[in-house]
C-alpha cells in the first residue's frame, strides 16, 4: 500500500502528498487523498546532536476542499519530482487522514442536528470578524 502513496512537488512550489489512482503522462496524474506539506518558520536546535530542525504540518491542499476523498487531476507539466516518501511521513500521513476524517464527521452530525432542529443555528455575529480598536 505504502507504493500508492506519492510525495510530489510542483511547479509552483507546493509539496503535495497523497494517493495514486492513476498515472498517465497524457492525461494527468489521478490521485487522491491529497494534503499539502506547510513548513512551519519555527527552527529549533536539538538538544541531543546540536543540529537545526524546523516542523511542518499537513493540510488540505485545496481550499474549501473538505473531503480528502475527492479525486484530483495533476496535469503532469506541473509536477516537478516525484518519490516515495519515508515510512515516517506514511504514517504522518495516515495519521492526519484519520484526523480529518474524524473531523469530518463531527461537521456531518453538526449539520444534521442542525436540520433536526435538535442544536440552534450557529449565526454570525453583527461585526463578522472585525474587532475594533479605540481610536483618539
Amino acid at each position: 500500500m505504502s507504493n500508492d502513496i506519492k510525495q510530489i512537488k510542483l511547479s509552483s512550489g507546493d509539496e503535495i502528498i497523497c494517493e495514486t489512482v492513476t498515472w498517465s503522462e497524457k492525461e494527468g496524474f489521478i490521485v487522491k487523498n491529497v494534503l499539502k506539506f506547510s513548513e512551519n518558520e519555527i527552527f529549533e536546535i536539538d538538544p541531543d546532536t546540536g543540529l537545526n530542525y524546523s516542523y511542518y504540518s499537513l493540510k488540505n491542499w485545496m481550499t474549501g476542499q473538505f473531503d480528502p476523498a475527492s479525486i484530483v487531476v495533476i496535469n503532469p507539466v506541473a509536477v516537478v519530482g516525484i518519490m516515495t516518501p519515508p515510512e515516517i511521513v506514511i504514517s504522518q500521513y495516515r495519521d492526519m487522514l484519520v484526523e480529518i476524517s474524524a473531523g469530518m464527521e463531527e461537521i456531518k452530525k453538526i449539520q444534521k442536528e442542525e436540520e433536526e432542529g435538535k442544536k440552534p443555528k450557529l449565526k454570525p455575529s453583527a461585526k463578522g470578524n472585525v474587532i475594533s480598536f479605540p481610536t483618539e
